[in-house]
C-alpha cells in the first residue's frame, strides 16, 4: 500500500500542474457534495416545518363534535380541550397583506394538553405568539392589532413553528363559554400529528421537484471526475506502453481518485455546514427556514459522503480499465461504437407513460374526490405515483438518446461541411458522440429542468388571472369594503330561525353597524339581509338608501332592493357570472334575517385595521364562531392564492430554476477542459501541421454548439410536455400557459453563459497545443 501510495503520487501529484489538477478536482468534489447535501437538506426542511405547521393549520381534523349539552359543563379527559371553529380546515386573521394563523383553545384548569411549541395552553383572555407575530404587534398600535386577542402570556417555541416568520397564535377561553358555540370540537393533544403533505399529490411534486435539481448536482460531480481522468490519460497511456498492466494502472487512478475524493467530500461537509445560515435565510413560501430543518443527521451525511467517495472511485477505475483495451497510443483518439436505436427506448417509455398517465386523468380525475368510488380513488393514486418513472424515463432518456441524435446529425450534415474545423468537428462527432454529447449533457439536462419548472408554475398563475378576470368582469361591492357576517349558525342551518332568532341577529347586526360607524375612516356601514329562509334564489335584501350609498342604481320608491348574490361574493368556481340585477322589493322576508354587514372606510390602513380590530371584538361577529374573519372583498380573492401551497413549491422551483442555470454553466466548461486536455496531444499536432489557433477555437466551439442545438429544441418540447402531464395527471381541472418572461431570461442566460463558459476554455486551448506539448514528435 505504501509503495502504491508512493507510484500514486510520483504519477499525479509531482507531474506537470499535477498539485492545480489535484487542488481543482478536490475543489470541484466540495462544491458537489455541498450541493448535493444542500438538496437533501431542503427536502428535509420543506417536509420537517410542513408538518410542525399542518398541526396547527388543521388542527380540527383530529378532533371529535363536542358532546356538551345546554347547561352542561363539556367534559374533558386530561389531554382533551375544545378548539373553535377557525381551526377547522384552517383558522386564520389578517393585518395588512399578511395572514395570520389563529387557533382558538379552551381546556380545563388541570388539564395537560398542550401543543407543539407550547408548555401549557393558555389561559381564558390570553394569548401565545410567535415571535414574528410579537414583534409586529409591539410595532403597531393597540386597536389596529394588539386588542383583538387579550393579553400576551408568552412566546411560543419552534416546535410549533413553520420558520422563523411564521405568523401564529393560540388564544386561550373559557370552556363553560364556548361549549356550545356551532362548530366547537375536542381534541385530544395525544393524538395529533402533522402531515408533511397537503395531500399526496403535493407529495408527488415534491418528489419530482428534488429529483429535477437532483439530476444537475449529480451530473457536475460526475464531469469534474470525468475532467481529472481526462488530465491522467496520456500518463496512464504511456504507463500501458512500457509495461504496466490494465489492473495496476486503474488501481493507481481508483487510489489517486480515493484519496482527492476523500478530501474533495470532507470539504464539501465543512462548506454545507459553513452555509446553513445564509441558505436557511431564503424565503419559500411564507417564511424562511430555521437552521435545524437543514441540519442533515450525522448518519445521513456520512452516508452520502461515503456513497460519493465510493462512485467516483469505483468510475474512475472502470474508467481507466477501459480505456486501457483501446489503442495504447499518446496521440490517437480511441473511437467509440456506433449508437443504437435502443438508445430512444427510455425517451418514448418516458413520454408513453405521460401521455397516458394525462389521459388517464383527464377521463378519471374530472370526479370530485367526494364522489369517487373507492376503485376510482385508488386508480388516481396510482396514476399519481406512475408520474415519478415516467420523469425519471425521460429525463434519463433525454441524455441517453443524445448521442444517438448526434451522430444522425453529424453525418447529416458532414457532407455539407466546407470549412477544415467544421470537417474535423463533425468527423468526431461521428466518432466520438457519446464523449461530445456528455460535454453538453449537464446543460441538456438543465433546460430540460428549468422547463419543466417554468410551465408547471403557470398553473398557479393561469388559476389567478382566470380569478382575477372572473372577478372584475361585473360589478362587485368596492373592493376594499368590509364584509363581516352576524350569525353563521343561522345563515347555514335555515332550522334555527325563529322570531327569537331573528329579533337577536337584527340587534347583532344593528350592534355591528353602530361601533364600525364609531371607527374614524369609516364612510358607511350597511345590513345585508336574506331574501328568503331558502335562499334558492341567490338575492340579498338591503335598504334602497344603503344601495345608493354603495353606487348601485336603484330603482325610485321602495324601501327594500333585492340584489344578486354576486354583487358581494367572489366566486372562484364562476368564470361567466351573470350580471348583477337590482330589483325593487316589497320587504323583508319573513323572519328575515340579517346576514352581514358591509362596513366602507377611506381606504387607509390604518382605518381598516381599526375596523377589523373593532368588528372582531363584537360578540356578535363571526370571527371566532364561524373561522371568518372581517375582511374586503379583494382579500378574500387574494387568499385563494396565499392559502396554496402551490405557492410554497413556486418559491422552491424558482431556486431549483437557478441552481439547475448555474451547475450546466460549470458543467459545460470543466466537460470542455476535460475534452482539451484529453485530446490536447492531438490538438498540438494539428498546430504543428499548420492548423491556426483561430481554426481550432472554431472546432472546439463546434463541438460544443452542435451536440446542444441538436436537442435544445427537443429539450424545450418535452420539457413542457412533461409538465403539462404532470399538471394535469395531479388534477385535470389545472391547465399550464406560456411561460412568465423569467424563463426566457434563463435561457438567454444559459445560451450567454454557455457562450463564455467555451471562451474562457481557449486560454487552455492555447497552453494545452504549445510546441512543448509535440517536442518529441
Amino acid at each position: 500500500m505504501k509503495n502504491l501510495g508512493t507510484l500514486t503520487w510520483l504519477i499525479g501529484g509531482r507531474a506537470k500542474g499535477g498539485r492545480l489538477r489535484l487542488v481543482g478536482t478536490a475543489a470541484g468534489l466540495a462544491v458537489g457534495t455541498m450541493l448535493l447535501l444542500l438538496v437533501f437538506a431542503a427536502y428535509q426542511g420543506m417536509t420537517d416545518r410542513a408538518a410542525r405547521a399542518d398541526v396547527y393549520t388543521h388542527l380540527g381534523y383530529a378532533g371529535l363534535p363536542s358532546q356538551g349539552g345546554e347547561d352542561t359543563s363539556p367534559e374533558l379527559g386530561a389531554t382533551e380541550f375544545l378548539t373553535m371553529a377557525t381551526s377547522f380546515g384552517g383558522g386564520y386573521d389578517r393585518f395588512q397583506d399578511q395572514r395570520i394563523t389563529r387557533v382558538d383553545v379552551a381546556a380545563a384548569a388541570s388539564s395537560a394538553a398542550t401543543l407543539p411549541g407550547l408548555d401549557a395552553l393558555p389561559e381564558p383572555g390570553e394569548y401565545l405568539a410567535s415571535p414574528a407575530l410579537a414583534e409586529l404587534i409591539s410595532k403597531h398600535p393597540e386597536d389596529q392589532l394588539g386588542a383583538r386577542y387579550g393579553s400576551m402570556a408568552g412566546l411560543i417555541g419552534d416546535a410549533g413553528l413553520m420558520g422563523p416568520d411564521t405568523l401564529l397564535i393560540v388564544i386561550g377561553h373559557d370552556p363553560h363559554a364556548i361549549a356550545q358555540t356551532a362548530g366547537v370540537i375536542t381534541v385530544d393533544a395525544a393524538n395529533l400529528t402533522g402531515s408533511p403533505y397537503q395531500n399526496f399529490s403535493y407529495m408527488i411534486i415534491a418528489l419530482i421537484g428534488g429529483l429535477a435539481v437532483l439530476f444537475p448536482v449529480v451530473i457536475l460531480i460526475s464531469i469534474v471526475t470525468k475532467l481529472d481522468q481526462a488530465a491522467r490519460s496520456d500518463r496512464f497511456r504511456t504507463l500501458g506502453l512500457v509495461g504496466a498492466t490494465p489492473m495496476r494502472i486503474a488501481t493507481i487512478s481508483a487510489f489517486e481518485t480515493a484519496a482527492v475524493g476523500i478530501i474533495g467530500t470532507f470539504a464539501g461537509v465543512v462548506l454545507y455546514w459553513l452555509s446553513l445560515p445564509v441558505v436557511a435565510q431564503l424565503r419559500i413560501g411564507e417564511s424562511r427556514f430555521f437552521v435545524s430543518d437543514l441540519t442533515l443527521s450525522l448518519g445521513g451525511i456520512v452516508a452520502a459522503a461515503v456513497l460519493i467517495i465510493l462512485s467516483t472511485t469505483l468510475t474512475a477505475h472502470f474508467s481507466a480499465l477501459r480505456a486501457q483495451r483501446g489503442i495504447r497510443s499518446t496521440a490517437r483518439d480511441i473511437p467509440e461504437k456506433r449508437p443504437s436505436l435502443w438508445r430512444l427506448t427510455p425517451l418514448t417509455l418516458g413520454l408513453g407513460l405521460l401521455a397516458v398517465t394525462a389521459t388517464a386523468s383527464l377521463f378519471y380525475g374530472q370526479t370530485p374526490e367526494n364522489e369517487r368510488s373507492g376503485i376510482a380513488a385508488l386508480l388516481i393514486q396510482l396514476i399519481s405515483v406512475t408520474l415519478i418513472p415516467s420523469f425519471l424515463f425521460t429525463a434519463f432518456g433525454l441524455v441517453l438518446a443524445g448521442p444517438l441524435l448526434l451522430s444522425w446529425t453529424a453525418r447529416l450534415s458532414v457532407r455539407r461541411a466546407k470549412s477544415p474545423e467544421g470537417v474535423l468537428a463533425l468527423n468526431r462527432l461521428m466518432r466520438r458522440p457519446s464523449a461530445t454529447f456528455r460535454t453538453v449533457s449537464g446543460l441538456v439536462l438543465a433546460l430540460f429542468v428549468v422547463t419543466v419548472f417554468a410551465v408547471a408554475l403557470t398553473t398557479d398563475q393561469t388559476e389567478q388571472t382566470q380569478n382575477q378576470a372572473a372577478a372584475t368582469s361585473h360589478h362587485h361591492v368596492p373592493f376594499d369594503a368590509f364584509m363581516a357576517e352576524v350569525s353563521p349558525s343561522l345563515a347555514y342551518d335555515s332550522s334555527l330561525w325563529n322570531e327569537t332568532e331573528s329579533t337577536a341577529a337584527i340587534a347583532a347586526a344593528q350592534h355591528l353597524t353602530q361601533t364600525a360607524s364609531e371607527v374614524s375612516g369609516v364612510t358607511g356601514a350597511f345590513v345585508i339581509f336574506n331574501s328568503s329562509p331558502s335562499f334558492d334564489d341567490n338575492r340579498y335584501l338591503l335598504r334602497t338608501a344603503d344601495a345608493r350609498a354603495l353606487g348601485l342604481d336603484v330603482p325610485n320608491g321602495a324601501e327594500f332592493v333585492s340584489v344578486s348574490s354576486d354583487y358581494f361574493y367572489y366566486s372562484p368556481t364562476s368564470q361567466s357570472p351573470p350580471p348583477v340585477t337590482v330589483k325593487a322589493a316589497e320587504g323583508l322576508a319573513p323572519l328575515g334575517v340579517p346576514m352581514f354587514v358591509v362596513v366602507t372606510t377611506d381606504g387607509t390602513s390604518g382605518t381598516q385595521e381599526r375596523v377589523r380590530t373593532t368588528l372582531s371584538l363584537s360578540p356578535f361577529s363571526s370571527a371566532i364562531t364561524h373561522g371568518s374573519p372581517p375582511q374586503t372583498l379583494n382579500e378574500g380573492m387574494q387568499n385563494n392564492g396565499s392559502l396554496s401551497w402551490a405557492q410554497q413549491y413556486k418559491g422552491l422551483a424558482n431556486i431549483g430554476i437557478v441552481i439547475a442555470a448555474l451547475i450546466s454553466v460549470v458543467s459545460l466548461a470543466v466537460s470542455i477542459l476535460a475534452g482539451v486536455i484529453e485530446r490536447r496531444r492531438a490538438l498540438a499536432l494539428l498546430r504543428l501541421t499548420g492548423m491556426p489557433a483561430t481554426k481550432l477555437r472554431r472546432m472546439i466551439t463546434l463541438e460544443a454548439a452542435v451536440p446542444f442545438a441538436t436537442t435544445f429544441l427537443l429539450c424545450i418540447v418535452t420539457g413542457a410536455f412533461t409538465a403539462w402531464a404532470i399538471i394535469t395527471g395531479l388534477n385535470p381541472r389545472r391547465t399550464v400557459t406560456w411561460p412568465e418572461p423569467g424563463y426566457y431570461l434563463a435561457v438567454v442566460f444559459c445560451l450567454l453563459a454557455a457562450i463564455l463558459a467555451v471562451l474562457a476554455t481557449f486560454r487552455t486551448v492555447g497552453r494545452s497545443t504549445a510546441l512543448t506539448e509535440t517536442r518529441f514528435e
